[in-house]
Order: structure tokens, then C-alpha cells, then sequence
């Protein structure tokens, strides 16, 4: 029989491993926010969206760049783990299946015939005479 163990561990930083975290978190973050925004400016341009190799292509350019020069100090793999998790958003957007959103309501059907009212209920149809003296209202014209 094979034992199954599991450990948990818990991370305490100091205050310099703290701000590389949040440095790295926030640069992968970055990363993720300005490729959308190039995705969404290609749509608007009826220009086709860049698959992951070309977003990594991009990647490089922007951590060579004097102007994102910060991109360098954080490693390149949770970067382009963070390009990944788009295209696998935009994988899983295109692929939806067709169904309902909204949870099914109550369908509310109302027969008429002979000036009665039949709807639909929980133990069958609901009869609604058209004697006014009942008070179920009016007969149907």
C-alpha cells in the first residue's frame, strides 16, 4: 500500500525577499496588462491577435528596451508564464459552448379556451372559471 504525505509550509520573507515578491508579482502583472491591451488594439484594428511565440518575441524586446529596463531584474519565466495565462484566457473564450447564462426560469404558458384560463402549476393545470361571482375576474372574450 502506498502512504500519501503532504507538508505544509509556510513563507516568512523579510522585508527585502517581500519587495522582490512584489516586484516580480507586479511586473508579471504588467506584462499581462499591456499584452491584453495589444490584443485588444489589434481587434479594434481587424489585425489578427499574436499567438504566444510572438508575445515572447515582444517580451524580449521590452526587457532590452531602456524604457522597461526593470523588466530585466525579474525572472523571464513567470513572465512569460503570465503570456501563457492570456492565451489560455483567449483559448477558453473562443472555445465556450453555446448555453444559458441565466438559471432556467418558470415557464408561464396560458391556455384559453372556452372562456376559461388553464395555466400551468406545480400539480397540473390551474383552472380559472369565467364566473365573475367567483372572483376570478371576467370572461374572456
Amino acid at each position: 500500500m502506498k502512504r500519501i504525505q503532504a507538508y505544509k509550509f509556510e513563507l516568512m520573507p523579510d522585508g527585502q525577499q517581500q519587495n522582490h515578491m512584489r516586484r516580480f508579482a507586479g511586473s508579471c502583472r504588467f506584462v499581462f496588462n499591456r499584452a491584453l491591451a495589444l490584443q485588444k488594439e489589434r481587434y479594434e484594428q481587424r489585425e489578427k491577435k499574436l499567438g504566444y511565440a510572438g508575445l515572447c518575441k515582444l517580451l524580449t524586446e521590452r526587457r532590452n528596451s531602456q524604457e522597461t529596463a526593470w523588466l530585466a531584474d525579474a525572472p523571464v519565466h513567470p513572465l512569460q508564464q503570465s503570456l501563457k495565462n492570456l492565451e489560455r484566457a483567449y483559448a477558453n473564450f473562443d472555445n465556450q459552448q453555446p448555453h444559458l447564462i441565466l438559471p432556467r426560469r418558470t415557464r408561464i404558458v396560458i391556455f384559453q379556451c372556452q372562456n376559461t384560463v388553464q395555466a400551468p402549476s406545480r400539480h397540473g393545470l390551474y383552472h380559472c372559471g369565467s364566473d365573475s361571482t367567483q372572483g376570478h375576474g371576467p370572461p374572456l372574450p
